[in-house]
């Protein structure tokens, strides 16, 4: 795994600006009387995340879960005559994980840092006279660990009475999770799978690829002038390797490792349910539950409060706490519990029975801002998580929002 250029990332970022704003369409000769409205937004999202814990997987389900994430993405939309919007999306995490620089067991090697990337292009049109929205994406991401390639298309439509909408997703991703690509000579083509350095000695897997596909469609509706009810059912298949390659499993008195193994099908389904209501002019309450089952036999419930309270027409508090029980999949056990006859193995906590709770507070400002060929402050936001699960594992999440818009009014070209 590659170390990154922390200064180099750094100094991205104005330059990231300036490319997202060079997209935008300037004045044409006039021609017509008729005007068309060309909008431009930057929306862009810095975080820094750090956890740590003493179930770490690379180990086994023992040791340290130390992480630390520094997070930039801005994402770019530019819609013209207000129905066809072209958006562009650049993120980039460095990361640093005292876990995985257990891979090889030597402290600050390479595998310590890394650096993952991601780009995506994409269109939404609405057409006219019945409020359907048809839009999608293509993305591309890429690790020292893996490279993905991932579609999206969607479709929307909102009631002529605007009191519902509903909208379909379906998305595709496909992995590759081959290691190498941004070691020296930073070639194309990756090297293999990365397993623990005790465990080279052969091929744990005969496959290198996974492939996801997403499938989801929510229905949303206004009960009266107050309240809002939504749902958003959801189906996941996965095929491929399923297994992360190098994570460890030991088992009861064996001594040795082996590689976390995984079955090669997935099936997942959620439903989600949001109730929204205005309690006063200036306190909402937002509800949401999700229930979710799988094959590998995990099971969660999540249930989740925000209640946003505007102080004033450009200030809005938006504290909010969060729930989850979880039951783990068949598969786990802990640190050298295993018996060395299971076909399926592994010790991530992640996939292990908890109950977890977040809470948090966002801070959002808003500005009213006219029509004007100058890019304006819309609006920013600053947010707080602290997380903690029953297994130990502790996080701190901090955020900053800022979305930047301009709208101008052209001439018309045929």
């Amino acid at each position: 795994m590659v170390k990154p250029n922390f200064k180099f990332c750094f100094a991205l970022l104005p330059t990231l600006f300036f490319l997202g704003s060079s997209f935008t369409v300037f004045g044409q000769s006039e021609t017509s009387e008729k005007k068309e409205v060309k909008e431009s937004t930057i929306q862009a999202l810095m975080a820094y995340y750090h956890q740590d814990g003493n179930h770490s997987a690379v180990t086994g389900g023992t040791g340290t879960e130390f992480l630390e994430v520094y997070s930039t993405s801005i994402n770019y939309y530019h819609t013209v005559d207000t129905n066809k919007t072209y958006s562009v999306h650049v993120g980039a995490d460095i990361i640093s994980s005292a876990s995985t620089d257990r891979i090889d067991y030597e402290m600050s090697s390479a595998s310590r840092e890394d650096l993952r990337s991601s780009v995506g292009l994409g269109y939404s049109q609405t057409l006219q006279g019945n409020d359907v929205t048809l839009g999608g994406q293509l993305m591309f991401s890429l690790e020292s660990d893996y490279a993905s390639i991932g579609t999206e298309i969607y479709i929307a439509k909102v009631a002529k009475n605007q009191l519902s909408d509903w909208s379909f997703y379906f998305s595709a991703f496909f992995d590759d999770l081959r290691w190498g690509r941004l070691q020296p000579p930073y070639i194309v083509e990756a090297i293999g799978l990365i397993y623990p350095s005790e465990l080279r000695y052969k091929e744990w897997f005969d496959i290198h690829n996974r492939y996801s596909y997403n499938f989801s469609f929510s229905y949303s509706r206004d009960l009266n002038k107050r309240m809002n009810l939504s749902f958003y059912p959801l189906f996941t298949y996965q095929q491929g390797l399923l297994s992360t390659p190098f994570h460890r499993v030991y088992f009861e008195n064996q001594l040795e490792a082996k590689v976390e193994n995984l079955p090669r099908e997935k099936y997942a389904s959620a439903l989600g349910i949001q109730w929204n209501a205005f309690v006063t002019k200036r306190i909402i309450l937002r509800t949401f539950y999700q229930a979710y089952l799988d094959n590998f036999g995990m099971t969660s419930q999540t249930a989740k409060l925000d209640v946003p309270i505007k102080l004033s027409p450009k200030f809005t508090l938006m504290p909010f706490i969060r729930y989850t029980h979880q039951v783990g999949t068949r598969y786990f056990k802990p640190y050298m519990e295993h018996n060395i006859s299971d076909t399926y193995y592994t010790s991530d906590f992640d996939l292990s029975s908890f109950w977890s709770n977040s809470i948090g507070i966002t801070t959002l400002i808003t500005r009213r801002t006219e029509k004007s060929a100058r890019w304006q402050i819309q609006r920013w936001s600053l947010r707080y998580a602290y997380y903690q699960r029953s297994d130990g594992l502790k996080s701190h999440m901090l955020s900053v929002f800022l979305d930047l818009g301009k709208k101008v009014q052209l001439p018309k070209m045929y």
